[in-house]
């Protein structure tokens, strides 16, 4: 009797610790990924002999169809015959064994609407406030904001509550100029950006985000590179290695500066201009604002960083001020003139820690020096 009770315990302890293994050799965490489809009405257009629509809904599908049966999506779109910019609407909670909601709602969609990416991007943020800390979102976009938001402001607000998600963009036969704009946006989540200009390449960047396997980049050297936030400056340099501009960089810091001046044509063709910068402030706790302030040429600009913004108004005919919450970065604004032969654009830094102030201020640029890039987007249509 006490034989069989001293072997039976052993055969417990035995059982036990292979069930223990068995389960800690299984994933503690599976993957998770929110999709956010673009529904407005440019998707009708064609790309690679049928319709952005169509190829953005096969592609997803068969992408889904490899994933694992558990792994955990959510279907988030704007558009879809849904007038305005409130059209963003949540299709599938973000959710285990997700798959089967999705492919049963996309028969559904139907390309009609406005872009707003910022307005879905904070539905996407509300989303996963729930317990999704590290989600990767997959944006699938023929074009860039055109509701007055701010994706980047929105990526950044999701960031700060969870510092692990990812945005990737798959940009669907994307004009030039607005690809930069997509391009910057993955980089402020850490994502990755992805031109797609038929299904084989929607296919390879799909994979490539789940298996991390790398496709081929086709270097176009009109569509800055935008590193990992955590980059030093030696790893920036890396990556241009040729930068006509960097003898004019102020090794001081704080600083600012305007980068680079760009002429283009929006989908309406009206010409409008790209002013980008980039700057380094002196405190990492302390919110940033770049102001662009744009001069008549005979007026005169600021030389000196002035102790309040009223200083020199007579001259400033127009300002664009864009809030930043790291201590370094770059950025862009979009303005349109009837004549920039005679505007004038300079930029200063200003640091919002206790009381705003002005520390630092670029040189002046003009846009008449502006460098067209008409011509690539006639070349990539």
């Amino acid at each position: 009797m006490y034989k069989v009770r001293f072997l039976r315990f052993p055969l417990i302890l035995l059982f036990l610790y292979l069930a223990s293994s068995s389960v800690f050799a299984e994933p503690m965490q599976t993957r998770s990924i929110m999709f956010i489809l673009d529904a407005s009405g440019s998707m009708n257009d064609r790309m690679s002999g049928t319709s952005r629509m169509k190829v953005a809904l096969e592609q997803m599908e068969a992408f889904i169809k490899t994933l694992p049966a558990e792994t955990e999506m959510g279907l988030v779109a704007y558009g879809n015959r849904i007038p305005g910019c409130d059209s963003a609407r949540l299709y599938s909670p973000l959710k285990k064994f997700g798959s089967r909601d999705i492919m049963a709602k996309m028969p559904l969609f139907f390309p009609a609407g406005s872009t707003p990416i910022a307005r879905t991007l904070e539905l996407v943020g509300k989303h996963l406030l729930t317990g999704h800390p590290s989600t990767e979102i997959i944006l699938i976009s023929d074009g860039i904001e055109s509701c007055d938001g701010d994706p980047i402001k929105e990526i950044q607000k999701i960031k700060r509550v969870n510092p692990n998600v990812k945005m990737h963009v798959l940009g669907l036969d994307v004009l030039k100029n607005e690809e930069r704009e997509l391009q910057f946006l993955a980089s402020e989540s850490s994502g990755k950006y992805f031109p797609v200009k038929n299904q084989k390449s929607m296919e390879e960047a799909l994979t490539s985000i789940w298996t991390g396997k790398k496709i081929e980049p086709s270097y176009d050297s009109n569509i800055p590179d935008f590193p990992e936030p955590n980059q030093n400056k030696i790893e920036k340099q890396k990556i241009n290695p040729v930068d006509p501009l960097k003898d004019t960089i102020n090794s001081e810091i704080p600083y600012i500066r305007i980068s680079n001046i760009e002429k283009v044509k929006n989908q309406s063709g009206e010409e409008e201009f790209l002013v980008w910068y980039e700057y380094e402030g002196n405190l990492e706790a302390s919110e940033h604002t770049a102001l662009l302030l744009f001069h008549p040429k005979l007026g005169s600009k600021a030389t000196e960083i002035p102790k309040l913004r009223v200083k020199q108004a007579t001259s400033i005919f127009h300002t664009i001020a864009v809030d930043h919450n790291l201590r370094s970065g770059k950025g862009y604004v979009r303005i349109q003139v009837a004549d920039g032969q005679n505007i004038s654009v300079s930029a200063e830094l200003w640091e919002s820690n206790s009381i705003p102030k002005s520390v630092a201020i670029s040189d002046e640029k003009f846009l008449s020096d502006a460098k067209s890039t008409e011509t690539f987007d006639a070349i990539y249509r």
